[in-house]
């Protein structure tokens, strides 16, 4: 009788799940003037979210409001002595938005140009908010993807077909690809086992761990997918932040396509021996993908 009547009081955790404000006095006062700024302009009190520190030790983790409007972004950091930092983002600066799905735990990182220097930064909320930041989403990667696609749903059926005698566990997280581009004009498909899972894998006695990556060559750029257990990482790479793409060997001679960034940065696919020639494929496809595009 009392497990049968016994429940969980998820009342305060959800007070600090993201929301939307109603009105700019729901705002701590810091946050205000700000977004008064803004909406003096014409943006509406619907496109303000605000997002509490859920743990006052986790400093990665900021309190933050987040607003949108057109084209721009407008992120207001709660500082750790007082106070709010405001930072204004253009959609065009952008190099890169990753996002990152750990159980209740997502992130965006943006990374964008400012002064002509690379900055990042990072949103964080809890999954079961994530469709709050759809809009900021499709501002970020200039692709309304909540839109219905005749073309998307034509290409991710195609892609489906070429990818499910590797893979069923990709076929089942394509839309994250899709949300940066209606059609993937090339891909290239691997999988390992990292170090951390061939440990566990040693002391389990379930199924194999093991860790699948997808490069996919787009119409905006360049998404890359890495889905393990419990984990899903995606990059959304703007075509004109990314450099020729190429197949490089680690010191211990671990292979990878590697995908340079005008930001600094480079990002990587493993890839088996095996493999190579198909990974060499894709880079060229790329390359040339680019070369053409640059060109236009």
């Amino acid at each position: 009788m009392f497990l049968k009547n016994f429940k969980i009081d998820t009342s305060r955790a959800r007070e600090f799940w993201p929301r939307h404000v109603n009105t700019l006095e729901e705002l701590p006062a810091p946050y205000r003037p700000h977004v008064a700024e803004w909406m003096e302009q014409g943006m509406p009190i619907s496109q303000v979210i605000f997002v509490r520190q859920t743990n006052h030790w986790v400093t990665e983790k900021p309190e933050y409001v987040l607003a949108w409007m057109g084209r721009r972004l407008l992120y207001i950091q709660k500082q750790p002595l007082g106070g709010v930092a405001p930072t204004v983002i253009e959609a065009d600066t952008i190099f890169y938005a990753l996002y990152s799905h750990r159980l209740l735990d997502n992130r965006m990182t943006i990374g964008y140009s400012a002064s002509n220097e690379p900055q990042t930064i990072m949103l964080h909320f809890n999954a079961a908010t994530e469709e709050l930041f759809y809009p900021v989403f499709e501002l970020l990667l200039r692709n309304p993807f909540t839109q219905p696609s005749e073309a998307r749903s034509k290409n991710q059926a195609d892609t489906i077909v070429s990818l499910q005698e590797k893979t069923f566990k990709m076929c089942s997280y394509l839309d994250f690809v899709y949300r940066f581009d209606d059609t993937i004009l090339a891909y290239y498909w691997d999988k390992n086992i990292t170090p951390e899972q061939q440990k566990r894998n040693a002391k389990s006695l379930k199924r194999i761990e093991d860790t699948e990556y997808l490069a996919a060559l787009m119409g905006r750029g360049l998404a890359l997918e890495k889905i393990a257990e419990n984990a899903i990482d995606v990059a959304y790479l703007f075509r004109s932040a990314v450099g020729e793409a190429s197949v490089v060997s680690s010191a211990q001679g671990e292979l990878s396509l590697c995908f340079p960034c005008v930001s600094g940065e480079s990002f990587f696919v493993p890839v088996k021996p095996e493999n190579r020639p198909e990974a060499e494929a894709f880079a060229q496809k790329f390359n040339k993908n680019v070369s053409i595009s640059l060109a236009k």
